[in-house]
């Protein structure tokens, strides 16, 4: 058997050999030679695609790119749409059921009338269906009495993330997708470095392509002084690890079980309000959180560490009260307001990626959407609906819903930036009112609808987001919040200039054909 597979292998190695003889290629010109090897790349590339996308979405999208460009669209193709996606599932799943596994019962499971009751019981009103969706595809219900502050600009943000860090005496998890190493980012290493020396645990994790800027031995560095930091999902050609997809997009700050930090704000001098000379506005939210929702997004970064590492990371020497409770078998202990936070909110933690088959930000937006009443007020940095959405918006406006899109003018994508502008007649067709933010970059994503709901947290409003990114958001009801962020929303307008048809015309009708051919390339954006 061994002898026959010799003879085989010396048979293919023949043939091939013959093949690229230069008896094979005479009379074959240069141009003609690079137009056959084009040829053969664009095929074999083709094939790939209509046998591993499901979604069409992205199959149409991937082709597009690489018969109009073969050589440069396959190689983007290797790098970011052959994925090993059963095997990168499975081990994501083997890392999700070991951390909840952990969890009790009633933590694990979600229990749609318990959250109706919870809903019912609070001076909320609506969005029962949101309720139920959002829950179901997040795995878990409402934590009741979470506080909760606004931090609407990065100098609060940082200033909060600092005190955060410095009162830490347990514990510091730290995971975000883009984390400079420039004057912000090395403040910030020092008072890590300096809690690892006082004996407080302290893990980082930042996404590979985002902190592409964290070189070795700034990792060295940070590993001597104590502080447990790694890298999510790097790049290893030898393991398959060429991927532009399944990027983790979340910003997470937890200190001690008891204070969480959820939002849009990365680590990095250039999200300073005035620092980055192209947008000398950047216009960004965090979300403070105080209760028992703190502990529960340590399930989150657990997963994405185990997924990262491989370890199994154990907390339970430095533990909250909740989670010791519940590995003591005790009952939940009672919620009560915590004190010092501007308001108190029912909030849902919710965490998506593209090893979950429910979408559970998607599916949550969509609710809202389908669900609102009176008003529909968002804000994104990138705006690249699907279908399912602009259905889901158009039928919001005939139902007489307010809906206002605040978006900049000029992100920092123009790719996104020249995909999105092909929409911009559909939405006013549909009836939206768009406001172009015209000072800088508007980079928070936020959401409120009628009067006591507000989805927050990293996701955009784009197919990245939505099925190729580990995003986590924020599903948060109350009226004195929600009020606050219409405030906010108030000064976004203000500061803005609302799109018109003219606008469109003057300025967008040119390359029309062009720009619409672009959504066919929105998963790669």
């Amino acid at each position: 058997m061994r002898a026959k597979g010799t003879i085989v292998s010396l048979s293919m190695l023949s043939v091939l050999r013959s093949f690229f003889t230069e008896s094979t290629w005479h009379g074959f010109s240069f141009a003609e030679g690079l137009r056959i090897v084009e040829w053969t790349i664009t095929i074999f590339a083709a094939l790939s695609i209509l046998s591993r996308k499901r979604d069409p979405v992205a199959c149409l999208g991937w082709l597009l790119a690489v018969v109009a460009f073969p050589f440069v669209g396959s190689a983007l193709y290797i790098l970011g749409g052959v994925s090993p996606y059963e095997a990168l599932a499975r081990r994501r799943r083997v890392s999700s059921r070991l951390v909840r596994s952990e969890e009790p019962p009633e933590v694990r499971a979600f229990a749609r009338a318990a959250a109706l009751e919870e809903l019912q019981s609070s001076d909320c009103q609506g969005f029962e269906n949101t309720t139920a969706w959002s829950g179901w595809a997040a795995g878990h219900g409402f934590f009741s009495k979470t506080g909760v502050d606004f931090l609407e600009n990065s100098t609060s943000v940082y200033a909060a993330f600092e005190s955060a860090i410095v009162n830490a005496e347990r514990y510091i998890l730290v995971q975000f997708y883009q984390i400079v190493p420039d004057a912000v980012g090395r403040h910030f290493y020092g008072l890590l470095a300096e809690k690892a020396r006082q004996g407080v645990a302290v893990h980082v994790l930042f996404d590979a392509m985002g902190s592409y800027r964290i070189s070795s031995k700034h990792l060295k560095m940070a590993r001597a002084a104590g502080v447990h930091i790694h890298s999510f999902m790097g790049f290893h050609p030898l393991k398959r690890r060429l991927q532009i997809n399944w990027r983790n997009h979340r910003k997470l700050l937890i200190a001690d079980g008891k204070v969480a930090f959820v939002g849009g704000l990365n680590l990095g001098e250039m999200y300073l309000e005035g620092q980055d000379s192209d947008n000398p506005v950047w216009r960004d939210v965090h979300f403070k959180l105080q209760g028992d929702v703190a502990t529960h997004l340590e399930r989150v970064f657990r997963e994405d560490w185990h997924f990262a590492t491989g370890e199994a990371l154990d907390l339970s020497r430095t533990s909250s009260p909740i989670r010791s409770a519940a590995v003591q078998g005790d009952k939940k202990p009672a919620e009560n307001p915590p004190s010092g936070s501007e308001f108190s909110a029912l909030c849902l933690s919710v965490a998506s990626g593209p090893a979950d088959s429910r979408a559970a930000f998607h599916t949550s937006l969509l609710s809202v959407f389908y669900e609102a009443k009176r008003r529909i007020w968002l804000s994104t940095a990138y705006f690249v609906p699907d279908k399912t959405l602009l259905q889901a918006l158009r039928q919001a406006v005939a139902r007489g819903v307010d809906v206002q899109l605040v978006i900049p003018r000029r992100s920092n994508h123009p790719m996104t930036d020249f995909c999105t502008t092909s929409y911009y007649q559909e939405l006013l067709d549909i009836g939206l009112t768009v406001h172009h933010f015209n000072p800088g970059m508007l980079h928070a994503k936020l959401l409120i609808a009628d009067d006591d709901l507000v989805l927050t947290g990293s996701s955009n409003q784009d197919y990245r987001s939505f099925f190729l990114n580990f995003e986590l958001d924020l599903l948060l009801r109350d009226r004195a919040l929600t009020g606050r962020i219409e405030t906010y929303f108030n000064d976004l307008f203000v500061k803005s200039y609302v799109l018109t048809r003219e606008k469109v015309d003057s300025d967008y009708r040119s390359l029309m054909l062009l720009r619409r051919i672009s959504r066919l390339c929105s998963p790669l954006m």
